[in-house]
């Protein structure tokens, strides 16, 4: 009976939360020693569906075997950060282990690989795979085919589809926690590098803190050991800090006291880099921190040319080439060593050479013990108002009410210059953006890098360079050079202050291969990276991580033109990868413009009490328009426009006829008042109409015309017969005089509404009668320079009625 197809729940899908696994054994392993059989130790990791893989487990080395059997167990539980990048396979790799040490990033002696497809695996079910391991040179497999057993089983789960990551992050910025308190206790070193010709060094350990903002700053110092290559010190030491002063990485920088000077003037013996994020309470408070040597020291890291540098402190507390914002703690710079000085110390290194080449003393690698605990504070993001919603600025009153809000203390950003300069700002809006202040992380190294030399090897080192949204790009660390390898391991940790104004979006890694005339071309002033051969380049998205997350992947490298230079066995293919892990804090910065989702925000301007009310545009319908326009439209026409020009009182020279005063014989449309009767007072009825309309039209105070509602449709035309659009009353009554048969009434004549009527009937009114001086106490003569104006006017010079 087949099996039927789950139907998924709205808005869910499907992913594999946990696999748990067992690695049996091999057999059939190629040798690669040259003395004995292989040492064989099996690596496996999860591939995510982004073509990233994470690390899940690493088997122990069994020591001269070429059908190893480990029967060791892993269990791996998919945090659910990972969204719908989830798990979709599992690549095992087998290498050989010659100093009996196992990594996540192999060996040069790879004894093969596969891969593990679980797209369509059953939950529940444990399934044993034997599978054939391939990729291995041809001339070390000798037409053998090994083998890899595992056991695999996958456990699956139905859950809510996740938010955009983009809006994870907005949420995400709901409130900031920062490092309140730090505790640390430097416990002891052991196997430190020996630093004196006659003796053994006297290390101490300097404890300092690196700020958000790139700053150094000085924590504790330990006492002195005398003549001790495994010092003991027990010495604790703490501080609180406030919300503008947050530290971010613990930095251990152990010296070679001689002499009573400062234990910067002595030999470095080595250095290492903690993340307080990584130490809060619930975590194991006791760390072994492997020591690097000067590369990892904050003063001597390497420039993009490859060679150490002294930070010196600039005016303004940053680096005067630009390159990372960093603040030095070296006041003064280091006198100069004196021959015997130089004499001593590359005696100690020939003696230190001589050693690990010939095996005199086994190497140990230099490890710091300590137990670091921190604990951090929540409270709310600064400035997040302006990021759910801009603000609009539009005069002084806008740019006080913004700036008196007391996020301004708290942020990390100085508010927009729009907002600081003296005198009206510009009209804008003023809103906010998720930007990276911070970035930190970790080259842990590469594996099965293309061999580059002749001895089918590279001497590989790793540039991380910050890519903002545009074309910016910016360097931030570069690692040691490893000889003669194609697994490099680095672990290395990089911090990089981000610039105010740059968007950091992508970190990327470019992986080259060391020449071997480096020394000489920086004496020529040749930049190393345009003359190492490229080995490949990979990136990074960190435009969604959030504060406080740390991205742990291996990323494809990709890019190189170097080809494979040895013939392998089909069946795998085996990618160059690099480890890294990432970490970023997001502060919210103020900008001032046009809105960037859109480009097209309207600012609206202050509303007020206007002066006077808006015309009424009423609706007029050309097909109802009279062809022929009759003599009392015509004059009516004249009339009006010489009243509202003012020029009624100026006479014939407007080209009318000389008998335009005259009342016309052919209006019919209205019936003029008997003169017998008293004329009304027309001014009075206009003042009360004006005042009705005024009452039943008042628009508001504040009222913004920008946003006034489209007219609503009529759901029929209305009847017009005339330009000026006169109410239906009018017509029925002539249509009543018509049929009533009164005489002048036989035809719809062209006719005025009501406002238009009373506008005529008020202009002839001072051409029938006589004007008292009470109905001109209104009126108001001035003078008018036209040379062209009428000789009828009441004095010698031109006058208009206004």
């Amino acid at each position: 009976m087949s099996r039927q197809k789950q139907v998924l729940p709205p808005g869910h899908f499907s992913r594999i939360y946990r696999i748990i696994g067992r690695v049996v054994g091999a057999r059939g392993l190629p040798n690669t020693d040259a003395t004995g059989k292989s040492d064989p130790y099996c690596v496996v990791k999860g591939i995510r569906s982004n073509n990233h893989m994470v690390n899940i487990y690493c088997t122990r080395t069994v020591q001269n075997s070429l059908s190893p059997i480990w029967e060791e167990e892993f269990d791996y539980r998919i945090p659910p950060e990972w969204g719908l990048v989830e798990l979709v396979g599992l690549k095992a790799t087998v290498f050989d282990a010659d100093d009996n040490t196992t990594s996540f990033l192999g060996t040069e002696d790879f004894l093969g690989g596969c891969d593990i497809d679980l797209s369509n695996a059953v939950t529940g079910r444990a399934l044993t795979h034997e599978l054939e391991l391939a990729g291995v040179p041809v001339n070390k497999a000798k037409g053998k085919k090994p083998r890899l057993t595992l056991v695999v089983t996958v456990y699956k789960e139905v859950v809510p589809k996740p938010k955009p990551q983009m809006d994870l992050l907005i949420e995400s910025l709901e409130f900031l926690e920062y490092i309140r308190e730090v505790s640390v206790k430097v416990v002891e070193a052991k196997a430190l590098p020996n630093a004196d010709l006659v003796g053994s060094s006297d290390p101490q350990c300097v404890v300092r803190l690196i700020m958000v903002n790139g700053e150094v700053r000085e924590l504790h110092r330990t006492k002195t050991i005398k003549d001790n290559l495994n010092p003991r010190w027990d010495e604790m030491c703490g501080q609180k800090f406030e919300f503008l002063d947050q530290p971010l990485l613990l930095v251990f920088d152990i010296w070679d006291v001689d002499g009573p000077g400062r234990a910067e003037d002595g030999q470095h013996l080595g250095s290492a880099v903690v993340p307080l994020l990584e130490c809060l309470p619930g975590t194991n408070r006791k760390r072994k921190l492997p020591l690097l040597g000067e590369q990892q020291l904050h003063e001597k890291r390497l420039t993009r040319m490859g060679v150490p540098r002294e930070l010196e402190k600039a005016d303004d507390g940053r680096v005067p080439d630009g390159e990372l914002s960093e603040v030095s703690l070296v006041e003064e710079p280091k006198p100069k060593p004196s021959c015997m000085e130089r004499l001593s110390k590359a005696a100690v290194d020939f003696r230190e050479k001589v050693k690990s080449v010939y095996y005199l003393k086994k190497v140990e690698k230099s490890i710091l013990t300590v137990e670091v605990r921190s604990r951090v504070k929540q409270e709310p993001m600064p400035l997040l108002r302006f990021l759910h919603k801009a603000v609009y600025v539009a005069d002084e009153d806008d740019v006080e009410r913004v700036m008196t809000l007391p996020d301004w203390e708290k942020a990390a950003f100085a508010a927009p210059p729009e907002l600081t300069v003296r005198g009206r700002p510009p009209r804008g809006e003023l809103f906010g953006r998720e930007q990276i202040i911070f970035v930190h992380g970790k080259v842990e190294g590469a594996m099965g890098l293309p061999s580059a030399d002749e001895n089918s090897f590279s001497d590989p080192y790793c540039v991380v360079e910050a890519l903002s949204r545009g074309t910016q790009r910016l360097f931030v660390h570069r690692t040691r050079v490893i000889p003669k390898t194609l697994c490099p391991e680095w672990n290395e940790a990089f911090y990089f202050a981000c610039p105010k104004d740059f968007e950091l979006n992508r970190l990327m890694f470019s992986i080259f291969d060391r020449d071997e005339t480096m020394i000489a071309m920086i004496g020529a002033g040749i930049d190393p990276l345009d003359q190492d051969e490229f080995l490949g380049r990979a990136s990074i998205d960190i435009s969604y991580l959030r504060n406080g997350d740390m991205l742990m992947e291996e990323l494809p490298v990709s890019g190189s033109v170097i080809g494979a230079k040895v013939k392998t066995t089909a069946g795998f293919r085996r990618v160059p990868t690099i480890s890294i892990e990432v970490g970023v804090q997001r502060r919210i910065k103020p900008m001032y413009g046009v809105a960037p989702e859109d480009h097209s925000a309207v600012i609206p301007r202050r509303t007020h009490r206007v002066s006077r009310q808006p015309g009424n545009f009423g609706f007029s319908d050309t097909s109802q328009f009279v062809d022929e326009i009759s003599e009392a439209e015509r004059t009516a026409t004249q009339v009006m426009e010489a009243n509202n020009t003012g020029r009624l009182l100026k006479g014939s020279h407007m080209g009318m006829p000389p008998n335009w005063i005259s009342l016309p014989e052919a209006i019919d449309t209205w019936e003029l008042p008997p003169p017998e009767e008293p004329v009304p007072d027309l001014e009075a009825e206009m003042r009360k109409h004006a005042e009705k309309a005024a009452r039943a039209g008042q628009i508001p105070e504040g009222f913004d015309f920008t946003h006034e509602p489209p007219p609503i449709a009529a759901r029929s035309l209305p009847m017009l017969h005339s330009r000026f659009a006169q109410p239906k009353a009018l017509f029925r009554r002539l249509a009543k005089e018509r049929k009533a048969g009164k005489p002048g009434s036989t035809a719809i004549l062209q006719g005025f509404n009501a406002r238009s009527k009373l506008n005529i009937v008020q202009s002839l009114k001072g051409l029938w009668y006589k004007p008292t001086p009470e109905t001109l106490v209104h009126r108001r003569l001035e003078e008018n320079g036209d040379d062209n104006s009428s000789a009828g006017s009441p004095t010698s010079h031109d006058w208009v009625l206004r």
